[in-house]
């Protein structure tokens, strides 16, 4: 399944819980863990691990797989280079939406506040969020441990409806009380919210000035 699971503690929290949770994963031997960062560390499952990269100059880290958009144009597949994106997290997941493309979610943090999450703008990786205590979860799924599920977990009828409605909202709706789904191509908060890096449109008018450009 190439899943994951980002485990973010608060400024003042106290490291022991983060250590704790991050122990039971480890103990359950599902999960390996890839990267330690200032407030957060990444764990990937065992069996069959997404790519894990760190972004650069930021404490942040990529999961999954991002490719060159101009090189794609050119016929060629490669892997994006992240070097000189910059250390500013708004400048880097612009960077990473205009000129990659692929199967990813990026967690960026600068210390001004929780890590924000970059889904990619096709929704290909799933990016869900929720809390236990003082600690705050992003992953592609909820791991198989009550411990580490949010306290309120219960069925969202509302949400399960809405999706039985229009079953192209099941990567963009969670039906979970406690668990939120990030919006792909959004550089997003805790809560979700965020700019919008990327659209339809503004993929288009992307596309067309580029093409324009290698006409001239």
């Amino acid at each position: 399944m190439r899943d994951y699971l980002v485990i973010e503690s608060q400024v003042q929290a106290d490291p022991a819980i983060r250590r704790d949770a991050e122990a039971r994963l480890l103990e359950s031997g599902a999960w390996t863990k890839v990267a330690e960062r200032r407030w957060f560390s990444v764990f990937v499952e065992a069996a069959k691990p997404p790519a894990y990269r760190h972004l650069p100059g930021v404490a942040g880290g990529l999961i999954g797989e991002i490719f060159d958009s101009q090189a794609a144009r050119e016929g060629l597949g490669r892997p994006l280079d992240l070097m000189g994106f910059g250390a500013e997290p708004d400048a880097l997941a612009s960077s990473l939406v205009d000129r990659g493309f692929g199967r990813y979610v990026a967690i960026l943090n600068d210390d001004r506040g929780p890590a924000r999450v970059l889904r990619d703008p096709l929704g290909a990786m799933n990016a869900l969020g929720w809390r236990r205590g003082a600690l705050r979860f992003i992953g592609s799924r909820l791991p198989d441990m009550r411990a580490l599920w949010p306290i309120d977990l219960a069925l969202d009828p509302d949400a399960v409806a809405q999706i039985l409605r229009q079953k192209n909202l099941a990567s963009l709706t969670c039906p979970l009380i406690g668990v939120r789904a990030y919006p792909p191509g959004v550089l997003a908060d805790a809560s979700g919210q965020g700019p919008a890096l990327w659209s339809p449109a503004a993929f288009v008018r992307r596309a067309g000035s580029k093409d324009r450009k290698s006409v001239v």
